[in-house]
């Protein structure tokens, strides 16, 4: 049988950025390229962290168009009220409106803005950066939208990001679910008080059950979803296809993967046979997406009927099914 040594090969640009997170990660988890939310899944982050006058918010990210998102409204970050929306808030958001399709809007402390005029960088890798004064963006639409509002003392709720926390009343009251939820991909997000950054989110994943999420380098902690479902994170830190044709496959390094919502996580492919060989003390984990509408949820890996998988070596292989279902031919 053929025999492959595979090594984890990722493209410069990620693989420099991945290199520096990995050396201040813990043990059991691994920086990865980036967490991506998925349509119908309900996934967000709370920070931890409460807006106020002096908050900035920079992130790095690919936001789809408005019609793939799960709420024609959007929330990439915020918190406000349920009783005054507008009011200790601190938000951005899709904006669908008949005025300002295909735009973001920016709530903030009693004023917000939804500027028609200046259409969004959908579908590309930009970077965000919102504060009290202004909000711009880069790519082929980059832009920058002033505006003058009061200072805020401090938010009611926590900030999340991929959706908001939209708190049931003026006296703070938690909502534990993230309302108007977003599809993005994320690869970096910074809060900073003033000059001093409070928050440095990297995308990782837990090995030991194949969670996504961000680990905050500046805490030393890391923030899993908060919502429903999983994120989906990237296949870069992959040391082979997603797809395996007959070979032994050789794994030196741990490492986790969670597929795309509907697809499995790794697939043998039809009529072929395949050996895993996972070395001592190496541990790799594969989670298969979620169910998304009348598609049920992927398998950790999938083996067709025709098909043979062994697993071999002395270290440590998981599979999980995606939730929503038992996934397929798992």
């Amino acid at each position: 049988m053929k025999r492959l040594t595979l090594a984890l090969i990722a493209v410069l640009a990620f693989g420099s950025l991945a290199a520096r997170a990995a050396e201040q990660l813990p043990d059991g988890y691994k920086a990865i390229e980036y967490i991506e939310s998925t349509k119908g899944g309900g996934q967000f982050i709370d920070t931890g962290y409460t807006a106020n006058g002096q908050t900035k918010v920079v992130f790095d990210a690919v936001i789809p168009a408005r019609w793939e998102q799960n709420d024609r409204f959007g929330v990439l970050f915020g918190s406000r009220t349920m009783t005054d929306w507008w009011v200790k808030a601190f938000a951005l958001q899709m904006c669908d409106g008949n005025t300002a399709v295909d735009t973001v809007r920016f709530a903030y402390n009693g004023w917000y803005r939804q500027d028609g005029g200046k259409p969004f960088s959908f579908g590309e890798r930009v970077t965000v950066t919102c504060d009290g004064q202004h909000v711009e963006w880069t790519g082929s639409k980059a832009a920058s939208v002033e505006f003058s509002a009061g200072a805020l003392e401090h938010s009611k709720s926590t900030l999340y990001i991929f959706a908001d926390n939209t708190v049931e009343g003026a006296d703070g009251t938690k909502n534990p679910v993230g309302t108007n939820p977003s599809v993005m991909r994320l690869y970096s997000f910074k809060i900073y008080e003033g000059e001093t950054l409070k928050r440095n989110f990297v995308p990782c994943v837990r090995i030991a059950d194949a969670v996504a999420g961000l680990y905050d380098m500046v805490g030393s902690k890391f923030y899993d979803n908060s919502g429903s479902g999983n994120f989906a994170t990237s296949a870069s830190n992959l040391p082979f296809g997603r797809e395996l044709a007959s070979g032994t496959y050789e794994i030196t390094e741990s490492f986790a993967f969670v597929a795309p919502a509907k697809e499995s996580a790794l697939k043998v492919a039809d009529g072929a046979t395949v050996e895993l060989n996972v070395a001592a003390g190496v541990t790799v984990a594969f989670r298969g997406g979620d169910a998304f509408e009348v598609w049920g949820a992927g398998a950790g890996i999938e083996v067709p009927a025709n098909a043979k998988l062994y697993v071999i070596g002395e270290g440590t292989l998981k599979a999980f099914g995606g939730k929503g279902a038992n996934g397929c031919n798992g």
